[in-house]
């Protein structure tokens, strides 16, 4: 036969109401009496009955990840950390991949209107400002966190990277290269991304370097300027291979100083192609730890002070 809180309470000598909030992880139990009751659940196999204590309290423990798919650190880290720590506090992670389908989103949004889940945390895939799916968006009914991209002018809270910090940090070690001019491969695409753009064009002005945004205007502007140090920033470090075009079939002179500026990872053949890479490293495990908090407090009716927590990064590493 199967043991019952009923039982557990018996043998610590407490209430069931008392062991039930133990067994969630209640923060109103004090963590010692947590800490037995928990022990006196493992040394007689108790097995909570989920079914019941979401009928019991009205919600579904259950916190739902949106992402595009699990390549790559931006995705795994958060994932991995929200998992861990949602598990501690009695919840379980869902996570639901769009593999870059609008449609896919749309249909997983569909679902977690039905009530699937107690709250939302989203790593939009793409156009995390398309109308269709903010208008689906509205009908969650239940808490919604971004992570590191957010529909903007729509009131969503989020936490991602602070962008103007990481672009300094990133400007700096270019100028400590002696950089005199600089190619920017930013894409303004998601939230993330213009911030980014915005940040490093500031730092650019203001020190005066000269720039381009586009690969086929790099021949002339390299050739009407004494370019010794050329920087290249990007979101993803570009492949050597971009930069074929212009620099294998003699459109230009390659600069006696070329490198790069990007974010969290390389490609295998980058630091055999540029003079140095410099990356800059998010702090996805804060960033999934904020939201995760967020999301928590939510639940429990408190109110977010900022709508856009920024979270500074890492390090900067050079490669």
């Amino acid at each position: 036969m199967s043991i019952t809180i009923h039982d557990i309470a018996k043998l610590a000598g407490l209430n069931s109401s008392t062991v039930s909030r133990a067994l969630r992880n209640d923060s109103r139990v004090k963590e010692s009496t947590r800490e037995r009751i928990h022990r006196i659940a493992r040394e007689h196999g108790y097995i909570p009955n989920l079914n019941a204590r979401n009928l019991a309290d009205g919600r579904t423990h259950r916190i739902a990840f949106l992402m595009n798919t699990l390549y790559n650190g931006i995705e795994i880290e958060p994932a991995t950390e929200a998992n861990r720590l949602l598990s501690e506090r009695g919840y379980s992670l869902m996570l639901l991949l769009c593999s870059g389908s609008r449609e896919i989103f749309k249909t997983h949004l569909d679902h977690l209107a039905q009530k699937l889940c107690d709250a939302v945390l989203i790593i939009p895939g793409f156009g995390e400002n398309d109308k269709d799916i903010l208008e689906k968006m509205k009908v969650l009914n239940c808490p919604v966190i971004f992570i590191d991209r957010w529909p903007e002018n729509t009131g969503y809270p989020a936490v991602t990277t602070d962008q103007a910090n990481a672009m300094k940090r990133l400007f700096e070690c270019a100028a400590a290269e002696n950089m005199d001019s600089a190619f920017l491969d930013i894409t303004t695409g998601n939230s993330a991304s213009r911030n980014r753009f915005h940040a490093i064009l500031q730092e650019l002005e203001e020190h005066r370097i000269p720039f381009i945004r586009k690969l086929e205007e790099m021949p002339r502007f390299l050739e009407n300027g004494d370019r010794k140090s050329l920087c290249v920033f990007s979101n993803g470090i570009r492949p050597g291979s971009f930069f074929d075009e212009v620099f294998q079939k003699g459109k230009a002179k390659r600069p006696a100083k070329f490198f790069t500026c990007g974010f969290d990872c390389i490609g295998p053949d980058v630091t055999s192609y540029y003079d140095k890479t410099f990356l800059c490293i998010q702090d996805f495990k804060e960033i999934a730890r904020i939201s995760t908090e967020m999301i928590l407090n939510q639940l429990e009716g408190k109110m977010t002070c900022e709508r856009i927590v920024k979270v500074p990064p890492l390090k900067v590493i050079s490669c």
